[in-house]
């Protein structure tokens, strides 16, 4: 078994989303090879700041996350962690502390940074390293194309009702799907 935790990072909607892959898998490329264990998003802002006046600073982000990640790690035995690659400096600094957090506290979990460019490259018709080149025009439509994306994989691979329905009811759907679309397309990569 392999297991990936894929974080799209962000202070008020971070999405971890867990998949757990049978590695028998690896020869026969089959999507129910593929289980979804853990999907949620995080509103660290409003979590940080319970009890607080003041806005959360970039030190309260990293003590909740060495918590936080710590924690998940922990409960779902991860092998690796697959990090959203960031522009801006706030969250260029959250998915570093995150890589650190992970490379110090465990040494033999695999951790690294994706391209935000690759989550909408999947191949939603073979699970293969196939890449599709889905052109969108602005934001909206990427979001629109995340969200379309996913609900096809989550009729394909091993997804419990509570996990699909999450999803249908997330204010922040974009988020999740970012988070699952950046596993399955580096699940499909190897």
């Amino acid at each position: 078994m392999l297991r990936i935790l894929s974080i799209d990072i962000g202070t008020r909607n971070m999405a971890l989303c867990g998949i757990k892959w049978d590695l028998c898998g690896l020869t026969s490329r089959k999507w129910s090879t593929v289980e979804l264990i853990q999907w949620e998003n995080i509103d660290m802002d409003q979590e940080i700041r319970r009890g607080q006046k003041r806005k959360p600073l970039i030190r309260d982000y990293i003590d909740y996350l060495v918590t936080h990640i710590r924690a998940t790690i922990d409960e779902n035995c991860y092998d690796a962690v697959v990090i959203e690659n960031q522009m801006r400096a706030k969250f260029q600094i959250i998915a570093h502390a995150i890589y650190t957090i992970v490379k110090t506290g465990f040494p033999h979990v695999i951790v690294g940074f994706c391209s935000a460019r690759l989550k909408l490259q999947c191949d939603v018709n073979n699970f293969t390293n196939t890449v599709v080149d889905r052109p969108t025009k602005n934001h909206a439509h990427r979001k629109k194309v995340a969200s379309d994306l996913t609900t096809v994989i989550l009729s394909k691979i091993n997804a419990t009702s509570d996990m699909v329905q999450k999803f249908k009811n997330a204010q922040k759907q974009d988020d999740l799907s970012d988070s699952l679309l950046q596993a399955i397309r580096i699940l499909q990569q190897l």
